[in-house]
């Protein structure tokens, strides 16, 4: 998950980052969540 996440995110440039393309839209959401989820832990 996160290595097909990370190579996308690479390619990204070239996209907009708010709208992914369908088939990715679940692995975007599911990184911002991860990303989120990193934050919050080293917030506490």
């Amino acid at each position: 998950m996160y290595t097909h996440t990370h190579t996308y995110i690479h390619l990204s440039p070239s996209l907009p980052p708010t709208s992914p393309p369908p088939t990715l839209q679940n692995d975007w959401i599911d990184f911002q969540e991860f990303c989120l989820a990193v934050i919050t832990a080293r917030g506490l």
